[in-house]
């Protein structure tokens, strides 16, 4: 082992004694402007320091870009972040001269520069990536400086990266997240060659020149107006002013400048076995190749110089079962042509997205690389970097990259690759409850499918199921404390090349499963939607004017079963929420000893505008509010619940009394005379409907009186502790009071009017009329009442049934009243009197 160490290390050494020949000392080039610099400070900035100058500028025809930064130091934390000097560069193609170092104080420059000063170290920033781009860093620490103290160092990179093949571009930004004073910007072209700009965002037009035969595009602009981007905006948002160039004129030129790098020797790729079945179909065969690479080539690419852009042969990477991006796509790529499949790889900017086509063309634009390919006249897009994903190749998830440059003969414009599969998540839950008060047992199903059953099944591949078992219990264990495992985690797999779905169960006891409320006057339970609560969590967002990010769109459904020991007495309701970013139910039921608890999710936008995001963070707030399901229990009112109250059964007797008292008077008394032009026609035509309805009315009548437990002395308990039991409670014990006499004697008058219908009597009309009229207006005053004496007491759900009976109510009204008070149809055949004349 350290005869590989110090292997190592001479390979290294050897490696940084030949970059440090790279890196030299020497003065700008003639062809750079001398530039001063206002040394004023923005009032109101908060930054630890403030540039004074940005100087950038770039001579093509030398391969050569000059930089040069000036800024003060304000206060010790600036001391701190801006006293050292790093510049990284491509020893394989680039060389680094530092032109001036200078420490500026009270007027008085020193220079800080020497050869000797300069340190060079090896620092990979996207290991984290499994990229290794072979880049070297210069630093330069630099020794006392203080506050107040202004830094002024030049130096210039000189050489592109071969690969670009004499193409160039880039952006140049007029403006920052922080102040700058000044921002001078060149670029020297060869007249001869093309080159093309395009300004973003309000910016200022390079002033084209010819100097010494060459063009120049400069300008010089004050940057002091800075812009802060708002949090959470997405990826391809860049608000900042900006001005692109680029030397090419298409992207048929793109595609041209890449084409080259994606060829190979075919005659190595026919070498190459994976063992496929012979009698598998094309698309079996094709969702196996993908899988193969995306698992057994493992991702890891080291891009310096011209291996950034360009490739390895397929074979290769075949053999040393590893690649980058553009490795791994062109090895898929052969692979799949090798079985006849069109395929070719595509170029994608993971963060740009939909905004990619605003940009000018090149290749500096592209970050990724993904395969597209075509079977049965459908075309397909895969990225074999992401591992353990399943489905056909229909289902095969793929990231939103929107669009994507196809590197194939003919191809000439971006093509839109944006993602088709929407990832779902399906949970399960059922809780039985062993007794009231106390534990529970609780079963837990999840299906994945789509990109999230790829992450799942990537985190099992990654973690230990014991691990998995112990962050899964300590993720319940934020909503029952006293939960513990009761069983091994289960991970389904089955269908990773069909369906690609994903199933997980769990099992817990809950020891104590309700907890006391505040006032300790009752218990409950809870069931809540843990996982959904982990996707709302959006940062917020005060003054929010730019774009805002949601996340990938997603649906989520949760259905939670409670299995109780005893029948549990409620009403089921439903809640709907949303808005042009998401859609969101909770369906609560209740039957017998069984409460059920749907949840349903739906995220539709990936963004959102600035001036929506206030109401959207209102509305996840109100969907929040709405996700917890209590179950309260009250021993005393359960203990009441099944006594008749006396109180009850004295208002039942009273109401049917007086009920059938006014009803034999009305029966005897009203007595109109008929229409004097009557037919004595039978009931028929329209008065059928009617008929059905009025006949019906009794029997419904009955049952919402038994459902309700009107006679239960615990409905007047649940009132006295609705209420608090305060003076507040005698107005809505009357008021309850009232609505059962109410109840009662409606249904008597119900009756009454059934036998006066089908005896055809004068006095129906008058009386359907009162009857229409009663059951529009009753229900309204009712929950107006209500709301009035008690606020906050009737749900969404009581709301819209309120509303739904009032619809259906006033229709029936709008067209029962006039008619039976006007057909001559009614008065020729309610034309029958008590006592005949």
């Amino acid at each position: 082992m350290r005869q590989i160490f110090a292997l190592a290390a001479i390979v290294l050494n050897g490696y940084f004694a030949v970059a440090e020949k790279d890196v030299s000392v020497d003065k700008p080039s003639n062809w750079v402007s001398r530039v001063e610099f206002d040394d004023s400070i923005v009032p109101g900035s908060s930054n630890s320091y403030q540039y004074l100058l940005i100087q950038q500028e770039d001579h093509l025809p030398k391969e050569t870009k000059f930089r040069r930064f000036v800024y003060k130091i304000l206060n010790a934390d600036g001391v701190q972040s801006m006293s050292d000097i790093s510049v990284s560069f491509d020893p394989t193609y680039q060389k680094l001269v530092f032109h001036e170092l200078n420490l500026i104080r009270e007027g008085v420059s020193h220079s800080k520069l020497s050869k000797e000063v300069i340190k060079i170290f090896q620092r990979e920033t996207s290991m984290d990536r499994s990229l290794y781009d072979g880049s070297l860093t210069a630093v330069i620490n630099l020794e006392d400086v203080r506050e107040n103290d202004i830094i002024d160092y030049s130096y210039s990179l000189i050489g592109f990266n071969p690969i670009n093949g004499g193409h160039f571009s880039a952006n140049y930004y007029q403006q920052f997240s922080v102040p700058v004073n000044t921002v001078r910007t060149k670029v020297i072209n060869d007249p001869s060659k093309f080159i093309q700009f395009k300004l973003f965002n309000a910016a200022e037009s390079p002033r084209r020149t010819n100097v010494s035969g060459m063009d120049e595009y400069s300008w010089t602009v004050n940057a002091k107006d800075y812009l802060l981007v708002d949090n959470n905006i997405p990826t391809w948002y860049d608000p900042h002013r900006r001005v692109s160039f680029s030397t090419f004129k298409s992207w048929e030129e793109v595609v041209a400048w890449a084409l080259p790098l994606y060829q190979y020797p075919e005659s190595e790729v026919q070498q190459i076995e994976f063992p496929l079945s012979s009698g598998a179909s094309e698309e079996v065969r094709i969702a196996s190749l993908i899988q193969k690479v995306q698992d057994e080539v493992r991702y890891l690419g080291f891009e310096s110089g011209i291996g950034a852009y360009k490739p390895h042969n397929p074979a290769k990477v075949y053999e040393q079962r590893f690649g980058d991006c553009k490795d791994k796509s062109l090895l898929l790529v052969a692979l799949l042509r090798k079985i006849d499949v069109v395929a070719n790889p595509m170029l994608v900017n993971t963060a740009v997205g939909h905004k990619l086509g605003d940009e000018l063309p090149g290749f500096s634009l592209f970050d990724h690389c993904v395969v597209s390919f075509s079977h049965n006249g459908e075309d397909y897009f895969v990225d074999p970097t992401i591992s353990n994903q399943g489905g056909n190749i229909g289902l095969i998830s793929f990231p939103n990259y929107e669009f994507g440059l196809e590197i194939k003969k003919g191809s000439s414009a971006l093509r839109e690759v944006a993602t088709k599969n929407l990832p779902t998540i399906k949970i399960n839950e059922v809780i039985s409850v062993e007794s009231i008060g106390g534990g529970a047992a609780m079963h837990v199903r999840t299906e994945y499918t789509g990109s999230r059953a790829d992450y799942i099944r990537s985190y099992f591949a990654s973690n230990s199921f014991e691990n998995i078992k112990k962050e899964y219990l300590n993720y319940y264990s934020s909503l029952y404390p006293h939960i513990t495992s009761s069983g091994d985690v289960k991970f389904y797999d089955y269908d990773r090349l069909s369906k690609n779905k994903i199933i997980v169960e769990e099992f817990y006891e809950i020891e104590k499963f309700w907890v006391d409320s505040d006032d300790k006057e009752y218990i409950l339970c809870e069931a809540y939607p843990l996982v959904l609560e982990s996707y709302l969590n959006y940062p917020k967002a005060a003054n929010h004017e730019m774009p805002y990010y949601l996340g990938q769109p997603y649906s989520y459904i949760q259905d939670t079963q409670i299995d109780l020991p005893e029948d549990w007495s409620g009403e089921g309701e439903t809640i709907n929420l949303g808005n042009e970013a998401f859609d969101f139910s909770k369906t609560t039921q209740i039957k017998g000893r069984t409460v059920s608890v749907s949840f349903r999710y739906d995220l539709k936008k990936s963004f959102i505008s600035g001036d929506s995001v206030n109401g959207f963070l209102q509305k996840i707030e109100s969907v929040k509010t709405e996700m917890p399901q209590y179950l309260t229990y009250n021993e005393n009112l359960a203990a009441s619940a099944s006594k008749v109250s006396w109180v009850s059964s004295f208002l039942a007797v009273v109401s049917l009394f007086l009920g059938v008292f006014f009803a034999v008077r009305t029966y005897k008394i009203y007595d109109p005379e008929p229409w004097e032009f009557a037919e004595d026609k039978p009931i028929g035509g329209w008065l059928i409907l009617p008929a059905i309805g009025l006949t019906l009315t009794p029997i419904r009548l009955v049952i919402d009186l038994l459902s309700n437990d009107q006679l239960s002395a615990g409905m007047w308990d649940g009132i006295i502790l609705l209420t608090d039991g305060g003076v507040k409670s005698l107005p809505v014990l009357v008021f309850v009071g009232a609505e059962l006499v109410y109840n009662y004697m409606f249904f008597v008058f119900s009756i009454l009017i059934i036998v006066l219908f089908y005896q055809r009597r004068t006095s129906v009309p008058r009386l359907v009329t009162i009857f229409y009229a009663l059951a529009l207006i009753v229900p309204i005053v009712d929950a107006l009442i209500t709301d009035e004496l008690i606020p906050g007491v009737l749900s969404e759900t009581d709301r819209n049934a309120t509303i739904k009976e009032a619809v259906r109510a006033g229709v029936a009204a709008l067209i029962w009243i006039p008619y039976f008070n006007i057909a001559e149809r009614v008065k020729s055949t309610f034309c029958k009197k008590r006592i005949k004349q």
